[in-house]
């Protein structure tokens, strides 16, 4: 039996990238974030970005490389 953080992983690991990007925006969505997906392409890694929020004084740039730790977990 998996623990639910094994479960996690397993959940992630089994979808896309994109699938990836639009969970953890959920998250920050979830946490009352103003988020926005970043278009594919010369983004430099810049997946999502979140703002706490909706004027987005300050913001947090989430990159492809946290996505990366997720799967390497």
């Amino acid at each position: 039996m998996e623990t639910e953080v094994e479960e996690i992983v397993s959940y992630l690991v089994a979808n896309t990238p994109f699938d990836l990007e639009e969970f953890v925006a959920g998250l920050h969505r979830a946490m009352d974030y103003s988020t926005q997906i970043t278009s594919d392409g010369a983004d430099h890694g810049v997946d999502e970005i979140a703002h706490p929020d909706a004027l987005g004084e300050e913001f947090i740039e989430l990159l492809s490389e946290t996505i990366s730790l997720i799967l390497n977990f």
